[in-house]
């Protein structure tokens, strides 16, 4: 819709494309210039203007080079929006501590600014307002949904494990192509009885392919149903041996049939081998699962005292009292896959 002039019109929309999902321009101007071929080249100062024009569109924020840029231009082009706050200060914070933004220490960054914690807030406050990723919406990334190969329901007291007829191929010999073709082997076509045969084969592998999900499938629910019951702390250790005894398959197909296989559970749905981990040995001698220490990590921290919350030292001696003896780089890496974030930030977050 813009009245751009020819050249003008190619450089802009030369910008447009190399844009990510996100709306930002993570190429250089000079390859873009480089990919837009034009005759004679363009020179860095039409790069730039370009790349304003791309810039003064919806939605605000698009065509920056990096978060600093998508976020001042938002605050330019809106400046009063969700409140007043001090614009020239909130460009500062953009554009210098974005760092201290994140951590939240809106005391450190008051003294770095030499300004008033009150304005420092409320600049901050606006700043959080903005969109970070100006372009996702308008992207065509579609979430990738999965579809569970078995379904759990708890029947009369028991967890009971069926097959999703959703995924299960609907095959069936044809009847009368099947006689058919058993005549005419009869007659001496030897050809069509093999075709009749390995058709029979395809529908017998098929079928025991799913029988072993579904007895794999039960045999791990006879082990943790408690996980079922009581959450990620009943968790027990599991390995794939201990199943592939159960159901009569070696480790290896135990190993296939798990891999990107599904569960819908009332707790969720779960990839089959989720519920497979090492043992870590416990002061009593016996064993407990990764999960669930997991689970109690994550129930230690809901339970802190918000304005002391646990290191991961204290919850290493936390967990210590409780019989379980886990190095603190082990808690580290247990609360980053929880994606919980370390004591200090965690105290700052309710300051």
């Amino acid at each position: 819709m813009l009245p751009l002039p020819p050249r003008d019109r190619v450089l802009a929309l030369a910008l447009v494309h190399s844009l990510d999902e996100d709306g930002f321009l993570r190429a250089s101007l000079q390859e873009v210039g480089q990919a837009a071929a034009l005759v004679p080249a363009a020179d860095p100062d039409e790069m730039v203007i370009a790349l304003r024009r791309v810039q003064a569109l919806d939605p605000v924020g698009v065509g920056a080079r990096h978060l600093a840029e998508c976020l001042q231009l938002q605050l330019v082009q809106r400046p009063t929006a969700g409140g007043p706050f001090d614009l020239d200060l909130a460009i500062q914070i953009v554009r210098d501590h974005l760092p201290a933004l994140a951590t939240r220490d809106i005391a450190s960054l008051a003294q770095r600014l030499q300004a008033p914690r009150e304005a420092v807030q409320a600049a901050c406050d606006a700043i959080r307002r903005l969109d970070p990723r100006p372009g996702w919406r308008y992207g065509t990334h579609t979430a990738a949904y999965v579809t569970p190969d078995v379904v759990v329901r708890r029947q009369r007291g028991q967890w009971v494990a069926t097959l999703n007829p959703a995924v299960m191929p609907r095959v069936r010999l044809h009847r009368r192509y099947a006689d058919l073709y058993s005549r005419c082997r009869e007659q001496g076509h030897s050809e069509l009885g093999t075709h009749l045969q390995e058709a029979k084969w395809t529908l017998r592998n098929v079928e025991q392919r799913f029988a072993t999900i579904l007895s794999v499938t039960r045999a791990i629910l006879q082990r943790q149903h408690r996980f079922l019951t009581y959450g990620p702390m009943a968790m027990r250790p599991l390995a794939l041996r201990e199943i592939a005894d159960a159901v009569g398959a070696h480790e290896s197909t135990i190993s296939r049939v798990t891999n990107n296989k599904f569960m819908a559970t009332p707790r969720g749905v779960f990839e089959l081998k989720y519920f497979f981990s090492r043992g870590l040995a416990t002061t009593s001698g016996g064993e407990c699962s990764p999960t669930a220490i997991r689970g109690l990590i994550r129930d230690l921290i809901a339970a802190e005292a918000k304005d002391a919350p646990l290191s991961d030292v204290a919850l290493a001696d936390l967990l210590a009292r409780q019989g379980l003896r886990v190095a603190r780089r082990t808690v580290t890496k247990y609360r980053q896959q929880l994606k919980i974030a370390p004591a200090p930030r965690r105290h700052l977050a309710i300051r």
